[in-house]
């Protein structure tokens, strides 16, 4: 399975470096962490604040670690590009790989999230006619929750010529500040449509600042 230290992991990239209950947070005024190469720039954010977590997405995101990456691809080439959101992974200091969670896996544990934090419900003594059906408690919020995500996530997108998209990624890695700190967005599937061509991968530095990472052929 490759060299010791690069275990894949299946459990999704959450960037939510809630470990020791630590953020780290982009120096103020410094641009993302971003690589440019073959008239592609593609930027790379996480979003680290649990606020901006729960404004933007929900609380459930922080309270099962979940972390949203914001990934920005300007094409300045002449044909369309197709990037696919699947394969991006997230590689700590460690060189350990993490696979991003699809909107059903951040579901699904969003969900397990809140049953695992729904009190019980109390019984009464003596029977009682039966109240009318209701949906259960938070699947309004679930619902909102689902649309949010498949209205933000990156997926498989078309970049136009000249143009630029953006979306995002989910990440789940249990450590601190520290991870996030050495850790790098590795995002290997981008082709151009007309050529077939396949492109360079990208592999970027979550390091704020100008254009750093490793520019080589699969």
């Amino acid at each position: 399975m490759g060299r010791v230290g690069r275990t894949l992991c299946w459990g999704g990239v959450v960037l939510g470096l809630w470990g020791l209950g630590e953020w780290w947070t982009l120096p103020t005024g410094e641009r993302p962490a971003r690589l440019s190469q073959q008239e592609i720039t593609i930027t790379v954010e996480p979003v680290l604040e649990a606020e901006a977590v729960r404004k933007d997405f929900h609380k459930s995101l922080t309270e099962r670690r979940i972390t949203p990456v914001l990934v920005t691809i300007r094409n300045q080439r002449q044909e369309p590009i197709r990037v696919i959101a699947d394969s991006i992974q997230l590689i700590d200091a460690a060189d350990t790989r993490y696979r991003n969670l699809s909107v059903s896996d951040v579901l699904q544990a969003a969900a397990a999230g809140a049953r695992a934090t729904r009190r019980p419900p109390i019984r009464p003594p003596i029977p009682l006619p039966l109240p009318p059906r209701r949906a259960p408690a938070g699947g309004g919020q679930m619902s909102d929750l689902e649309m949010t995500l498949r209205s933000k996530e990156l997926g498989e997108r078309l970049v136009p010529p000249q143009s630029e998209e953006r979306g995002y990624v989910f990440f789940q890695v249990a450590g601190g500040a520290k991870t996030w700190q050495g850790a790098r967005v590795y995002i290997p599937h981008l082709r151009g449509l007309k050529t077939g061509e396949r492109l360079l991968f990208f592999e970027i530095d979550l390091k704020p600042g100008g254009d750093e990472g490793r520019r080589e052929k699969e």
